[in-house]
């Protein structure tokens, strides 16, 4: 399938590609790279270039090829900086067409409403693009602007208190959330 994204009033959400390196490792810059030393790692912006960059690219090439997740990059419309990647991934196309979304946005851009236009869009990609009926989510225990972003966007939360549940090997608290398609 040929992902196409969508846009917003100031976001440009499209497939990651090559010539995106430079707005990618300036993101890393005010991003990661601070972190990564202030816990200890040493990674120069150089490594992460030849590292995360390359990285980024191979693994979209191969979601690319799978129905099953779908993932594109958000991009400021006013200057190209990229600020992060939304997805929806464990894609069902059976009577009830249905995804988990996941939405990652750089620490620079936090608390500027870009994560709701954010989400909202990508709710709007699922049902008109994808013909999902329902998109589900899950917010970590915390995460205060992610909960007010996805509510702003049209989710519901589904548990009046948070949940485990098991991510990448380890267990997470956290509260899950639910979107359907506007009738």
């Amino acid at each position: 399938m040929n992902i196409r994204g969508f846009e917003t009033k100031r976001l440009v959400v499209r497939p990651l590609r090559s010539d995106d390196r430079a707005t990618c490792v300036r993101t890393a810059r005010d991003s990661v790279l601070p972190r990564l030393q202030r816990d200890g790692d040493l990674l120069t912006l150089s490594q992460l270039d030849a590292d995360l960059f390359r990285t980024m690219i191979r693994r979209r090439a191969k979601w690319a090829a799978s129905d099953q997740l779908y993932l594109i990059s958000a991009f400021l419309r006013e200057d190209g900086s990229f600020i992060g990647d939304t997805m929806l991934f464990d894609v069902f196309r059976d009577q009830y067409p249905r995804a988990e979304i996941g939405t990652v946005i750089a620490s620079p851009f936090h608390g500027l409403g870009i994560g709701t236009e954010l989400i909202a869009g990508t709710l709007a990609w699922g049902w008109n693009e994808l013909g999902l009926e329902e998109i589900k989510g899950f917010i970590e225990d915390g995460n205060a602007h992610s909960t007010v972003a996805c509510l702003r966007s049209g989710f519901s939360l589904t548990t009046s208190r948070p949940i485990s549940r098991c991510f990448q090997g380890e267990l997470r608290w956290g509260w899950p959330i639910v979107a359907r398609r506007p009738q």
